[in-house]
């Protein structure tokens, strides 16, 4: 819900987490090599709905 969010969101700015991979240096091009990696991990096997690796890369693209 909403409040859990707004939760979320101040709870990281507290601990000075900032929101965006960019912030921390990743680019698109790093989402190229990320989201294989992350589809050949087989930890999304266990995620209620089910994922393909172009789910992982547009995730990644809208977490820049």
């Amino acid at each position: 819900d909403r409040q859990t969010v707004e939760f979320v969101k101040r709870f990281m700015a507290d601990l000075g987490i900032r929101p965006g991979l960019a912030n921390y240096g990743v680019t698109e091009e790093h989402v190229e090599k990320m989201a294989p990696q992350a589809f050949a991990d087989g930890c999304h096997l266990t995620n209620p709905a089910p994922v393909t690796e172009a789910d992982l890369k547009q995730l990644y693209l809208e977490s820049l």
